[in-house]
Protein backbone atom coordinates (compact mmCIF):
# COMPACT_ATOMS: atom_id res chain seq x y z
CA UNK A 1 0.00 0.00 0.00
CA UNK A 2 1.18 3.48 -0.16
CA UNK A 3 1.36 6.29 -2.62
CA UNK A 4 3.78 7.21 -5.34
CA UNK A 5 4.50 10.17 -7.31
CA UNK A 6 6.71 11.32 -10.14
CA UNK A 7 6.42 14.64 -11.71
CA UNK A 8 8.94 15.67 -14.34
CA UNK A 9 10.87 13.21 -14.87
CA UNK A 10 13.62 11.56 -17.46
CA UNK A 11 15.15 8.88 -18.56
CA UNK A 12 17.79 8.19 -21.06
CA UNK A 13 19.47 5.12 -20.40
CA UNK A 14 18.66 1.54 -21.81
CA UNK A 15 16.40 -0.37 -19.77
CA UNK A 16 17.40 -3.60 -19.21
CA UNK A 17 15.18 -6.19 -18.06
CA UNK A 18 12.97 -5.89 -15.42
CA UNK A 19 12.74 -2.14 -14.91
CA UNK A 20 11.15 0.83 -15.92
CA UNK A 21 12.47 3.89 -17.27
CA UNK A 22 10.80 6.35 -14.65
CA UNK A 23 9.30 3.64 -11.60
CA UNK A 24 10.48 0.26 -11.39
CA UNK A 25 8.87 -3.35 -10.91
CA UNK A 26 6.02 -4.39 -8.27
CA UNK A 27 5.01 -0.61 -7.97
CA UNK A 28 1.26 0.41 -6.31
CA UNK A 29 0.59 -3.53 -5.57
CA UNK A 30 -1.42 -4.39 -2.50
CA UNK A 31 -3.53 -1.60 -2.70
CA UNK A 32 -1.30 0.90 -3.75
CA UNK A 33 -1.38 3.78 -5.94
CA UNK A 34 1.37 5.40 -8.60
CA UNK A 35 1.01 8.24 -10.67
CA UNK A 36 3.47 9.68 -12.87
CA UNK A 37 2.94 12.61 -14.94
CA UNK A 38 4.62 14.88 -16.83
CA UNK A 39 7.74 11.52 -17.76
CA UNK A 40 9.38 11.12 -20.66
CA UNK A 41 11.46 8.04 -21.20
CA UNK A 42 13.99 7.69 -24.59
CA UNK A 43 16.07 4.81 -23.62
CA UNK A 44 15.99 1.72 -25.45
CA UNK A 45 13.16 -1.32 -23.44
CA UNK A 46 15.15 -3.67 -23.83
CA UNK A 47 13.37 -6.53 -22.78
CA UNK A 48 9.78 -8.28 -22.84
CA UNK A 49 9.38 -6.93 -19.35
CA UNK A 50 9.92 -3.30 -19.53
CA UNK A 51 8.20 -0.55 -19.65
CA UNK A 52 9.12 3.09 -20.98
CA UNK A 53 7.22 4.32 -17.65
CA UNK A 54 6.44 2.10 -15.22
CA UNK A 55 8.21 -1.16 -15.15
CA UNK A 56 6.63 -4.64 -14.84
CA UNK A 57 4.59 -6.44 -12.88
CA UNK A 58 2.83 -3.40 -11.22
CA UNK A 59 -0.65 -2.27 -10.31
CA UNK A 60 -1.44 -6.07 -9.84
CA UNK A 61 -4.22 -6.28 -7.31
CA UNK A 62 -7.55 -5.29 -6.56
CA UNK A 63 -7.30 -1.65 -4.92
CA UNK A 64 -4.21 -1.30 -6.84
CA UNK A 65 -3.69 1.96 -9.16
CA UNK A 66 -1.23 2.81 -11.97
CA UNK A 67 -1.99 6.30 -13.41
CA UNK A 68 0.65 7.46 -16.36
CA UNK A 69 -0.72 11.08 -17.50
CA UNK A 70 1.52 13.38 -20.07
CA UNK A 71 4.43 11.08 -20.67
CA UNK A 72 5.91 9.89 -23.67
CA UNK A 73 8.12 7.19 -24.58
CA UNK A 74 10.37 7.64 -27.59
CA UNK A 75 12.91 4.60 -27.19
CA UNK A 76 12.66 1.05 -29.12
CA UNK A 77 10.42 -1.30 -27.70
CA UNK A 78 10.52 -4.89 -26.72
CA UNK A 79 8.28 -4.73 -24.19
CA UNK A 80 5.73 -1.78 -23.65
CA UNK A 81 6.07 1.88 -24.74
CA UNK A 82 3.97 2.86 -21.06
CA UNK A 83 4.33 -0.22 -18.86
CA UNK A 84 5.82 -3.69 -18.47
CA UNK A 85 4.78 -6.90 -18.50
CA UNK A 86 1.96 -8.89 -16.11
CA UNK A 87 0.12 -4.89 -15.61
CA UNK A 88 -3.02 -5.48 -13.57
CA UNK A 89 -3.08 -9.02 -13.76
CA UNK A 90 -5.24 -9.82 -10.50
CA UNK A 91 -7.64 -6.79 -10.48
CA UNK A 92 -6.03 -3.84 -10.54
CA UNK A 93 -5.75 -0.70 -12.66
CA UNK A 94 -3.94 0.57 -15.40
CA UNK A 95 -4.70 4.20 -16.12
CA UNK A 96 -2.72 5.84 -19.69
CA UNK A 97 -4.41 9.49 -20.40
CA UNK A 98 -2.79 11.99 -22.92
CA UNK A 99 0.53 10.07 -23.64
CA UNK A 100 2.19 9.09 -26.77
CA UNK A 101 4.67 7.08 -27.99
CA UNK A 102 7.18 7.23 -31.06
CA UNK A 103 9.62 4.14 -30.34
CA UNK A 104 9.16 1.43 -33.19
CA UNK A 105 8.14 -1.98 -32.01
CA UNK A 106 11.58 -4.25 -32.94
CA UNK A 107 11.09 -7.43 -30.88
CA UNK A 108 8.26 -9.94 -31.33
CA UNK A 109 5.30 -10.20 -28.07
CA UNK A 110 6.13 -6.07 -27.55
CA UNK A 111 3.76 -3.31 -27.69
CA UNK A 112 3.84 0.05 -28.19
CA UNK A 113 2.36 1.02 -24.88
CA UNK A 114 1.74 -2.15 -22.61
CA UNK A 115 3.83 -5.37 -22.45
CA UNK A 116 2.60 -8.62 -22.64
CA UNK A 117 0.13 -10.33 -20.41
CA UNK A 118 -1.79 -6.94 -19.01
CA UNK A 119 -4.95 -7.88 -17.21
CA UNK A 120 -7.42 -5.80 -14.94
CA UNK A 121 -8.98 -2.93 -15.31
CA UNK A 122 -7.26 -0.83 -18.26
CA UNK A 123 -8.27 2.18 -19.80
CA UNK A 124 -6.35 4.80 -21.96
CA UNK A 125 -7.65 7.56 -23.44
CA UNK A 126 -6.76 10.68 -25.54
CA UNK A 127 -3.21 8.41 -26.24
CA UNK A 128 -1.27 7.86 -29.78
CA UNK A 129 0.94 5.16 -30.76
CA UNK A 130 3.26 5.81 -34.06
CA UNK A 131 5.32 3.07 -34.59
CA UNK A 132 6.70 1.07 -37.18
CA UNK A 133 6.42 -2.98 -37.03
CA UNK A 134 8.21 -4.76 -39.30
CA UNK A 135 6.61 -7.84 -40.85
CA UNK A 136 8.60 -10.60 -39.93
CA UNK A 137 7.21 -10.05 -35.96
CA UNK A 138 4.59 -12.08 -34.14
CA UNK A 139 2.39 -11.07 -30.78
CA UNK A 140 2.74 -7.09 -31.56
CA UNK A 141 0.34 -4.28 -32.17
CA UNK A 142 0.49 -0.18 -31.55
CA UNK A 143 -1.28 -0.69 -28.17
CA UNK A 144 -1.00 -3.76 -26.62
CA UNK A 145 1.17 -6.88 -26.67
CA UNK A 146 0.53 -10.62 -26.79
CA UNK A 147 -1.99 -12.44 -24.25
CA UNK A 148 -3.97 -9.67 -23.08
CA UNK A 149 -6.14 -10.68 -20.43
CA UNK A 150 -3.51 -12.79 -18.65
CA UNK A 151 -5.21 -14.23 -15.29
CA UNK A 152 -8.82 -13.04 -16.28
CA UNK A 153 -11.61 -15.43 -14.51
CA UNK A 154 -15.03 -15.14 -13.23
CA UNK A 155 -13.79 -12.84 -10.08
CA UNK A 156 -10.97 -11.32 -12.26
CA UNK A 157 -12.75 -9.89 -15.41
CA UNK A 158 -10.68 -8.22 -17.48
CA UNK A 159 -11.99 -4.74 -18.63
CA UNK A 160 -10.45 -2.60 -21.20
CA UNK A 161 -11.59 0.72 -22.37
CA UNK A 162 -9.70 2.66 -25.38
CA UNK A 163 -11.24 6.07 -26.30
CA UNK A 164 -10.19 9.17 -28.27
CA UNK A 165 -7.06 7.09 -29.89
CA UNK A 166 -4.81 6.46 -33.06
CA UNK A 167 -2.40 3.88 -34.09
CA UNK A 168 -0.66 4.39 -36.86
CA UNK A 169 2.49 1.86 -38.38
CA UNK A 170 4.90 3.71 -40.50
CA UNK A 171 6.21 0.26 -42.20
CA UNK A 172 5.75 0.68 -46.14
CA UNK A 173 4.31 -3.01 -45.77
CA UNK A 174 2.44 -4.65 -43.62
CA UNK A 175 1.58 -8.16 -43.20
CA UNK A 176 -0.93 -10.01 -40.24
CA UNK A 177 -0.74 -6.94 -37.94
CA UNK A 178 -2.53 -5.00 -35.83
CA UNK A 179 -3.38 -1.69 -34.60
CA UNK A 180 -4.83 -1.78 -31.12
CA UNK A 181 -4.59 -5.25 -29.96
CA UNK A 182 -2.94 -8.58 -31.13
CA UNK A 183 -4.33 -11.34 -29.28
CA UNK A 184 -6.00 -12.45 -25.85
CA UNK A 185 -4.83 -15.08 -23.15
CA UNK A 186 -5.94 -18.69 -24.06
CA UNK A 187 -6.72 -19.00 -20.39
CA UNK A 188 -8.71 -15.74 -19.73
CA UNK A 189 -10.06 -15.08 -23.15
CA UNK A 190 -13.84 -16.55 -21.48
CA UNK A 191 -13.44 -13.43 -19.25
CA UNK A 192 -12.67 -10.22 -21.33
CA UNK A 193 -14.33 -7.05 -21.69
CA UNK A 194 -13.33 -4.38 -24.26
CA UNK A 195 -14.49 -1.42 -25.77
CA UNK A 196 -13.01 1.30 -28.44
CA UNK A 197 -14.65 4.00 -29.06
CA UNK A 198 -13.84 7.43 -30.87
CA UNK A 199 -10.64 5.89 -31.99
CA UNK A 200 -8.98 5.46 -35.38
CA UNK A 201 -5.90 3.37 -36.62
CA UNK A 202 -3.45 3.39 -40.19
CA UNK A 203 -0.99 1.46 -41.50
CA UNK A 204 -2.32 -2.09 -40.38
CA UNK A 205 -3.84 -4.63 -42.36
CA UNK A 206 -6.08 -6.74 -39.45
CA UNK A 207 -7.35 -3.64 -38.86
CA UNK A 208 -8.28 -2.73 -34.87
CA UNK A 209 -7.66 -6.10 -33.87
CA UNK A 210 -7.30 -9.56 -33.91
CA UNK A 211 -8.63 -12.46 -31.56
CA UNK A 212 -6.51 -15.39 -32.31
CA UNK A 213 -7.81 -17.36 -29.18
CA UNK A 214 -11.86 -17.24 -29.44
CA UNK A 215 -13.85 -15.26 -26.92
CA UNK A 216 -16.58 -16.43 -25.29
CA UNK A 217 -19.34 -16.89 -23.39
CA UNK A 218 -18.71 -13.59 -20.75
CA UNK A 219 -16.49 -11.74 -23.12
CA UNK A 220 -17.13 -9.40 -25.90
CA UNK A 221 -15.57 -6.78 -28.30
CA UNK A 222 -17.27 -3.42 -28.75
CA UNK A 223 -16.01 -1.18 -31.64
CA UNK A 224 -17.93 2.80 -31.69
CA UNK A 225 -17.48 5.42 -33.96
CA UNK A 226 -14.11 3.98 -34.98
CA UNK A 227 -12.29 4.43 -38.33
CA UNK A 228 -9.72 2.40 -40.08
CA UNK A 229 -7.86 2.54 -42.88
CA UNK A 230 -5.33 -0.27 -44.39
CA UNK A 231 -3.20 2.67 -46.04
CA UNK A 232 -0.88 5.30 -44.32
CA UNK A 233 -2.60 7.98 -44.04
Amino acid sequence: SGKCIAVNCTNNATLPAYTGGIIGEHSGNSAGTVIVNNCTNTGDINSEWCGGIVGPRSGRHTGSTVTIKNCKNTGDIKGGGMIGRYAGINGGTINIINSYNTGNVISSNAGGLVARQAGGNINIDTCYSKVEINDSLSGVSGFFASDLGNNASSTNICKVKVTNCYSINTHTTTSDKNAFMCSTSSSGSEYIQILFAHSYASGYDNGFFDNTNSLTSNSFIVITSGRFTSLLI
